[in-house]
């Protein structure tokens, strides 16, 4: 219940605003302004991941975004011969961590989040040539050469 209050003396005008106002109300305020940030500071989430066969010795993993892919930094192992793709301030949603592939140089894809960090490894049999493009918020890896058997 609000009440406003004039001063005789000098015509002030003083206001309470009770208990919503005075004890409740910059605590909602406080936590509608945090989960708004976090809302805007939030980066992209993975929201899905498919797996499909190419020409030759070729697979492709589709990795879906809910919003434009962010920059990605990309090495290999050798040995065990393994692709890794970091994505930095980037979170996952996918509802399993571990896939199994049934292409011929291919073992299997984990996909982990780790704090603001979330890496995708691909296991191989063999280290071969791999490339990324991104079309919409989708980002392909497309693995393997033509020609090439396994």
């Amino acid at each position: 219940m609000s009440t406003i209050r004039v001063n005789q003396r000098n015509g002030t005008v003083r206001g309470s605003r009770g208990l919503f106002g005075r004890c409740l109300g910059p605590w909602v305020l406080g936590i509608l302004l945090a989960v708004f940030a976090s809302k805007l500071l939030a980066g992209p989430t993975i929201t899905d991941i498919e797996f499909s066969s190419r020409p030759g010795s070729k697979f492709e993993i589709r990795l879906d975004f809910d919003e434009p892919p962010p920059e990605m930094k990309d090495y290999t192992i050798e040995s065990p011969a393994r692709i890794a793709i970091d994505f930095t301030d980037t979170s996952s949603s996918l509802e399993r961590k571990s896939y199994s592939l049934p292409y011929g140089n291919a073992t299997g894809v984990i996909v982990l989040e780790s704090g603001e960090r979330t890496r995708m490894v691909v296991n191989l049999v063999k280290l071969v040539p791999y490339e990324t493009r991104v079309d919409g918020n989708s980002l392909y890896l497309i693995v393997g050469q033509e020609g090439a058997t396994s």
